[in-house]
């Protein structure tokens, strides 16, 4: 459901945690000898690995900058950077079309806005609101009000589920109604801004990479939120995929947030 900004955000001092990987019994120490964030108790007895960038191996990961997480994946997975923290996008297919990837994302939301289609401000708000500013206000620790509301997930269906034993809220949804330059920029055509994601500003936050900029949902797209609380923060996991293959991509990669524990 993500499509991170980092080709237009100037992301500065995030910690990058690929080529760390280790096994639960083997050093953490990163490869500049900087020891990783304090790892949560579920991570230090889980015997997963830190999480890379690139090809999974089937396994189990900790990502360090989302401490109270780990999750299980199959073959066929891939992570992309951590630009921002308590964020995790993994892709089942990457392909340059933004339109035609099936993404599974992990995120806590830092802020919503009071607005869809930002590109009145101008770019360089539309991509980094600082923490004064009127267009955003804190993320509820309830999201499903704001995405019930929001004009282009278009609600085909909602349940009540759970995620890693926490009792969530499943939204089932079609992206629509998105007019091109809603978000001003070439790379976003077709493309709306759904919530901020975490900067370092935020509460929580373990990496700089300054204000909350927006995650952004994809016209014709379909999309399955799961939203759920943990530790008073909302947390989202966001499926989406083309509407051709989303049922048999939803199928994969429930098999990994089935797998989802919280420490």
């Amino acid at each position: 459901m993500a499509v991170r900004t980092r080709r237009l955000a100037t992301v500065a001092g995030t910690v990058l945690l690929a080529g760390a990987c280790a096994s639960g019994g083997a050093s953490l120490t990163g490869s500049s000898g900087t020891p990783p964030p304090k790892l949560s108790s579920l991570q230090k007895h889980d015997p997963g690995l830190r999480l890379p960038v690139g090809p999974l191996a089937p396994g189990s990961y900790y990502p360090t900058f989302f401490t109270r997480l780990v999750f299980t994946v199959p073959a066929g997975w891939s992570s992309t950077p951590q630009d921002f923290p308590d964020t995790v996008v993994l892709y089942r297919r990457i392909v340059p079309d933004p339109a035609a990837r099936e993404e599974l994302d992990i995120v806590r939301p830092s802020a919503v806005f009071h607005g869809t289609c930002l590109h009145r401000r101008g770019l360089p708000d539309v991509l980094m609101y600082g923490p004064g500013s009127r267009a955003v206000r804190p993320a509820p620790r309830d999201m499903v009000p704001y995405l019930s509301a929001y004009p282009f997930l278009r609600e085909q269906h909602r349940s009540s589920t759970s995620v890693g034993g926490r009792p969530a809220t499943r939204i089932d949804a079609t992206v629509a109604g998105v007019p091109n330059g809603c978000i001003n920029a070439p790379a976003f055509v077709g493309m709306a801004a759904l919530f901020g994601m975490p900067g370092n500003e935020k509460p929580g936050a373990q990496a700089s990479s300054g204000p909350a900029a927006p995650f952004t949902v994809i016209r014709g797209k379909r999309v399955r939120i799961q939203a759920l609380s943990l530790g008073g923060f909302p947390v989202l996991v966001s499926m989406e995929a083309p509407a051709a293959s989303f049922d048999r991509f939803a199928l994969e990669a429930q098999r990994v947030v089935d797998s989802i524990r919280f420490g």
